[in-house]
């Protein structure tokens, strides 16, 4: 089943009480998506922005390395067959506060720095996505300005 699928289950059966199992495996996979999204921004395959990816889902999800790698690779099948990361998006916002959405920006521009190199496509992603999950400027800012050590 893809994430819009799931997706549309979580919310749908949301109103049903669906299981916390469920929207947690549904927003670790849209967030995991994100996450890969911001590692192809710059059209190149650095193993940094990959062991970075992987090692935050370990750190913000409580995952094994093999949990971690089996979630990435169904992000990565999803994110092949993406038209628009608006479902993504909408997950996150549907159920993450404004501090957990926050969390997922610093990831963000911690893969986008990982490689020791920010591209203008990374941050014109980061800044879209930003603005998406209603992350008010100031603070978008000032976590690019934390990740990158310049405060």
């Amino acid at each position: 089943m893809g994430l819009l699928s799931h997706l549309q289950n979580v919310l749908r059966d949301s109103q049903q009480d669906a299981s916390p199992d469920s929207r947690d495996s549904a927003l670790q996979l849209a967030s995991a998506v994100l996450l890969l999204e911001m590692e192809r921004a710059d059209y190149q395959h650095d193993a940094l922005e990959r062991d970075t990816i992987q090692a935050l889902l370990q750190d913000q999800f409580r995952l094994t390395t093999e949990e971690a790698r089996l979630l990435l690779q169904e992000a990565s099948e999803e994110s092949e067959q993406a038209v628009s990361l608006h479902d993504y998006v909408s997950a996150l916002n549907d159920y993450l506060t404004a501090a957990d959405k926050l969390h997922i920006v610093r990831m963000l521009w911690q893969v986008a720095f990982a490689d020791g190199h920010l591209h203008h496509y990374e941050e014109h992603l980061l800044r879209q996505l930003a603005d998406l999950l209603h992350i008010p400027h100031h603070d978008y800012v000032r976590v690019k300005l934390q990740v990158s050590g310049e405060l």
